[in-house]
């Protein structure tokens, strides 16, 4: 993979290079990774590279070319089984790889081209000069929401998210964190967001798109940095209320030992800091004390958060000696 992203920034920067040199204009680098920052990131890398290949080429390309922002929000799960059968039985039709998506869907571009544009707007494109915000707004809601019910839900049973969406305390849980989050989240051009955080429970309780919480589940010791370290900050400097975060933690932390609260294994773990996390966790268990764990993930900023350890030390508590069910009910 890292080969494949070489050759394709090797290629932009040959591309600019050879503009450059015949003296024709420069063209806009539009990223549409799904990452943060996206336009920005691109934007560092080819720079780079081009300091390395001239530094003339360099000055040129900061001065000519653009690399905008592009967010895009829509659930897209990966294909599974039940989506092979809902599409054989409601439509008649056999394929092996359906692409699975939901109606919503928002494709925000940062307006900030060269030599013109294609009229992106006629297809529904939202152009803005700032993305941040959209971005904000689907990352601590729409994702940070995906990650808050994945642990929690894995830990009662649950293995497809419209069927934890089904469960009146999972949805009561969701909209608080939605509800506890939402201060921290910038104002939308557009975009009401309390209307946003609606659809939102609407959107993850679709039965069609049958997205599964093993996929939710995956990489969370990055997707809590991501997602939620800034705004347990905020909450924190804003004197608000953080007690769905801390309990979507409480809830990672057990997953992350390999064993549910009936004593079953959790064969779906995914995290590339499994073999540090998986330790400090089980003890975080044994100790009743999350203190380490958070530490790791979301550094000592947050870890000497001592409200934030202590609730997250209460939840990890009540699911250990009562179970996940009845810690979620409690809530």
């Amino acid at each position: 993979i890292r080969d494949r992203y070489q050759r394709r920034v090797h290629g932009i920067v040959s591309a600019l290079q050879r503009r450059k040199d015949r003296g024709i204009p420069s063209f806009t680098v539009m990223s549409c990774d799904n990452i943060p920052g996206n336009g920005h990131f691109i934007q560092k890398i080819v720079l780079q590279f081009a300091q390395l290949v001239d530094p003339s080429l360099r000055a040129w390309i900061e001065a000519n070319t653009t690399f905008p922002n592009s967010m895009v929000d829509r659930i897209t799960p990966l294909t599974e089984d039940a989506h092979l059968k809902m599409l054989e039985c409601n439509f008649g039709i056999q394929d092996a790889r359906p692409v699975v998506a939901e109606h919503f869907g928002q494709w925000v571009v940062e307006d900030t081209f060269v030599n013109g544009r294609p009229e992106f707007e006629k297809v529904g494109v939202l152009l803005t000069p700032d993305v941040l915000p959209y971005e904000k707004l689907k990352i601590r809601l729409l994702n940070g929401g995906h990650s808050a019910l994945a642990y929690v839900s894995y830990l009662i049973k649950h293995r497809f998210v419209d069927c934890a969406m089904a469960d009146p305390n999972v949805e009561r849980f969701i909209e608080s964190f939605h509800s506890e989050v939402s201060p921290t989240v910038p104002a939308v051009p557009g975009v009401n967001v309390k209307e946003y955080m609606a659809t939102l429970i609407v959107r993850f309780s679709n039965p069609f798109i049958k997205d599964t919480i093993a996929r939710l589940a995956e990489d969370g010791s990055v997707k809590f940095v991501t997602q939620m370290r800034d705004p347990i900050l905020q909450l924190h400097s804003m004197h608000q209320p953080c007690r769905a975060i801390p309990l979507a933690v409480a809830a990672y932390i057990h997953f992350m030992t390999g064993l549910d609260p009936d004593g079953d294994a959790i064969d779906i773990i995914k995290d590339p800091n499994r073999g540090v996390l998986q330790p400090l966790c089980m003890m975080a268990c044994f100790r009743h004390d999350p203190a380490e764990v958070i530490r790791a993930i979301f550094g000592d900023e947050v870890a000497n958060l001592r409200h934030f350890v202590s609730e997250t030390a209460r939840h990890l508590k009540n699911i250990l000696r009562r179970g996940a069910v009845l810690a979620l009910a409690d809530f």
